[in-house]
């Protein structure tokens, strides 16, 4: 993870998968927080802010649907790093704004990686996908996947 974070133009993730995860501002790159609800409390990166260079901002996202492509491009922001729950990657994947998908399972044991993936990324919405790469580390199975959409454009939306 430490890898794609350091090679991204920008971090976005949601405001709940920040608070669980205890998310802290990082050197790598700005971060992002989106919210439906606008309830960025208890995240731990917006109240270091004051006491350093780096950067965060936050997001009111209505319903979800936001053109990221367009944002990013207006940003020059060439690589974002999505780094979701289920909800909010579902959301991106079925809008067509994911290429990739990076995915690990624990205690996968010996099955392929599309035995074990297969049932995650289906209710993540990524039904058409193809198997970059794959690597097991004793049972945790780490997996890219890319998601062959045919992105239809989202219409960017404000955010408030």
């Amino acid at each position: 993870m430490l890898a794609y974070r350091s090679r991204s133009s920008v971090i976005i993730t949601s405001a709940a998968t920040a608070r669980v995860d205890q998310y802290h501002l990082t050197s790598f790159a700005p971060l992002v927080f989106v919210s439906q609800s606008g309830d960025f409390s208890d995240i731990p990166a917006l109240t270091e802010l004051s006491e350093t260079k780096h950067s965060a901002e936050t997001w009111k996202e209505p319903n979800g649907r936001w053109n990221v492509r367009e944002l990013a491009r207006q940003r020059n922001w060439p690589r974002v790093l999505f780094e979701t729950g289920p909800t909010l990657s579902k959301v991106l994947i079925e809008s067509g704004q994911v290429d990739s998908v990076m995915l690990t399972i624990t205690d996968a044991g010996t099955l392929s990686p599309e035995s074990a993936c297969d049932r995650a990324l289906g209710v993540l919405g990524a039904s058409n996908r193809d198997l970059v790469w794959a690597d097991r580390v004793d049972r945790t199975l780490l997996t890219e996947w890319r998601i062959n959409a045919a992105w239809q454009g989202v219409q960017p939306i404000p955010l408030v």
